[in-house]
């Protein structure tokens, strides 16, 4: 089976901040955000920046 590696795209809006696709991410580069949340007052998952 091949892997695909594209971009990733999170909707911040519809982010419930459970943590799922950090868990869930192969190549480990998501990461939640510690201080900025959404309007539902969530914390939402970025891409890591190193």
């Amino acid at each position: 089976m091949a892997k695909i590696h594209g971009a990733v795209v999170v909707d911040t809006e519809r982010c419930k901040g459970c943590n799922l696709c950090v868990l869930a991410c192969p190549l480990g580069v998501l990461e939640l955000t510690p201080k900025t949340v959404n309007t539902k007052g969530y914390h939402y998952s970025q891409p890591v920046h190193e």
